[in-house]
């Protein structure tokens, strides 16, 4: 008998990260804030800023429940998938129960476009570790790279990394996704580097692109200038 197929988890999935990581969906594919030109899951269909349920709550957590019954085996139950998790209202919701279903730690991997907001900061303050991206280090490169919405400048963003590192009592990583001949470079790493520290995580995460670009001029940067 063929093992059940979920609609709204995937793996548990080895990460790089988080050890055996088991996914949580909450948005349909490429329904995000961004557009951005690394990405490995293609062009986003849906560019919004508009939260709502875009997928059941009870749908996801009985899922949830029927995956964690069954004695599933990992290190974190990671909130991402095939778009931006913050953009589901009930997010907030979906942690306070998943915590209170298991001991398994969560966390949560968004591109931190919507953290200026004051219901998405208190929507993630339960979960173990958050994980926000920075991909840039001023307003030109932001556009370029992430191909944002148009509600969300630059500064609105950065804002919102700093606000939020203020408040989370929980550890955060962020990760910076360098681009070969974009972002990957000296002058543009230090701007960044500026930045890391007024937002100020736990742990900086520097990677490249690793997968097969929507865009194919977004290179990976070689392993000697990651060194540099």
């Amino acid at each position: 008998m063929s093992a059940k197929v979920f609609k709204h988890l995937y793996g548990p999935v080895p990460s790089r990260r988080l050890g055996r990581s088991l996914g949580v969906d909450l948005v349909p594919l490429k329904t995000c804030t961004y557009d951005c030109i690394y990405c490995q899951l293609g062009k986003t269909t849906n560019k919004t800023t508009a939260r709502q349920d875009y997928v059941s709550v009870k749908d996801i957590l009985s899922e949830l429940k029927e995956k964690l019954s069954a004695g599933v085996s990992c290190d974190y139950i990671s909130i991402a998938g095939s778009g931006e998790p913050t953009l589901h209202a009930s997010i907030g919701e979906i942690i306070s129960k998943l915590k209170e279903m298991t001991n398994i730690p969560v966390a949560v991997l968004t591109n931190g476009s919507l953290l200026y907001l004051p219901e998405v900061q208190k929507a993630l303050m339960n979960a173990d570790i958050v994980i926000p991206s920075l991909d840039a280090g001023n307003e030109e490169l932001f556009q370029y790279v992430n191909r944002p919405h148009e509600d969300i400048s630059f500064n609105t963003m950065v804002r919102g990394l700093i606000d939020f590192s203020r408040h989370f009592t929980g550890p955060i990583w962020l990760e910076v996704l360098l681009v070969s001949g974009i972002t990957g470079m000296i002058p543009e790493v230090r701007e960044i580097d500026a930045l890391v520290n007024k937002i100020l995580p736990e742990k900086v995460q520097l990677n490249t692109v690793s997968r097969p670009a929507y865009e194919d001029f977004a290179c990976a940067v070689n392993s000697e200038q990651m060194k540099k």
